[in-house]
């Protein structure tokens, strides 16, 4: 069994919702925890972890009863054609009430320490959907120094309606795809090199990801596009650039 670490940006939770099913029906989760990253250098608004964890208990129940709470609409609640199976959201409901869930606020200079600390505990899987770009590279940079690989993020594939069709029993697989950011090829040939502990682990790794943040929706929906051969021959170039900087060592 497995702990969900979702990093949170907002208190509305219908993404985190998809996290927490996709977990339940197939990473074997058994408990949820919210972390909300902050910048003191930069000004703006943090949500509170224990509000989104709240929401996100909420709208489980909610859609366990074939109702569901529109956020973006004063909290009003609706009733759902009971067309779908509920499973997933009473599972997830499930574990809310009964683990030992929690919900922290971190500097993002904690970052490394947190993650360090939460893999030495055990099984767990670490959810990056919400992090803006520049935090979740360095997350997934930390996690890549730390030999560490279970980091995914919930990508919707159809236009966003931010409403119940974006939720979990409304998306067909097509909808959607949670995956696992370290097992780009790129991010792959990435963590050989940094192995070997030659180059500089987070300037490569960060520009690999961002690479591959470009190259994977190119090469699902632009595949013959001139951009999709641009960062093609980009990524050649990464792993021949790296190959050779070891040669010349």
């Amino acid at each position: 069994m497995k702990s969900l670490y979702i990093f949170a940006t907002t208190e509305r939770p219908d993404a985190y919702i998809n996290a927490v099913c996709y977990g339940v029906e197939h990473l074997d989760i058994s408990s949820v925890h919210v972390v909300v990253v902050k910048n003191e250098k930069e000004a703006g608004y943090y949500p509170r972890p224990a509000t989104i964890l709240g929401n996100i208990s909420r709208q489980l129940s909610a859609l366990s009863e074939y109702k569901y709470i529109n956020y973006s609409n004063s909290q009003q609640k609706s009733d759902l054609i009971a067309n779908y199976q509920a499973d997933s959201y009473k599972k997830g409901l499930q574990i809310l009430n009964d683990s030992e869930n929690s919900s922290v606020s971190l500097n993002v200079e904690d970052l490394s320490p947190y993650l360090s600390e939460k893999i030495s505990y055990g099984d767990c899987i670490f959810d990056v959907s919400a992090l803006k770009k520049h935090l979740l590279i360095d997350v997934v940079a930390i996690l890549l120094s730390l030999e560490f690989s279970q980091v995914y993020a919930f990508e919707l594939k159809k236009k966003p309606s931010f409403n119940v069709d974006d939720i979990y029993h409304k998306l067909e697989k097509h909808d959607f795809s949670y995956q696992n950011l370290t097992s780009s090829i790129n991010v792959q040939k990435s963590i050989k090199i940094l192995h070997r502990g030659i180059i500089d682990r987070k300037k490569l790794v960060k520009f690999l990801i961002l690479l591959a943040i470009v190259f994977v929706p190119l090469s699902i929906f632009w595949p013959n596009s001139p951009l999709f051969s641009v960062f093609s021959t980009l990524a050649m170039i990464a792993s021949v650039a790296g190959y050779l900087f070891l040669a010349t060592k």
